[in-house]
């Protein structure tokens, strides 16, 4: 199930669409400025939802919806132990802890989606 919700994600990040995920987020792609030491490229990026900001400071959990709910519900609850979740073929995501703030929520973008992608990095 993790795979096939993997597989949805990537085919709309490679329509040129970005794939909101309700009670999660949205991914999409982005172009990473060019630097001395590489060039520009796209590479796949996540925006967290409120909801779930919301659900790793103390909040309630998040509403999930749609064909992978059950899926969803799965990484918002991986997310939150220490060593995250790592979705296959889409990459790892955790909460993790700042001491004297709000934690951190991290997408870290699989190699396999990023090189995918045109032009990817």
């Amino acid at each position: 199930m993790l795979r096939a919700f993997a597989a949805e994600v990537t085919s709309t990040l490679l329509d040129g669409n970005r794939h909101q995920t309700p009670g999660l987020g949205t991914f999409s792609t982005c172009i990473r400025k060019a630097s001395a030491k590489r060039a520009a490229c796209k590479m796949v990026m996540f925006r967290v939802s409120a909801e779930l900001r919301a659900y790793a400071t103390g909040g309630s959990l998040p509403l999930v919806s749609g064909p992978h709910a059950e899926v969803v519900s799965f990484i918002v609850e991986a997310m939150q132990i220490e060593q995250g979740v790592d979705v296959p073929l889409l990459g790892r995501m955790a909460v993790v802890p700042v001491v004297g703030k709000k934690p951190k929520l991290i997408f870290h973008g699989a190699q396999e989606l990023n090189d995918v992608l045109p032009s990817s990095c």
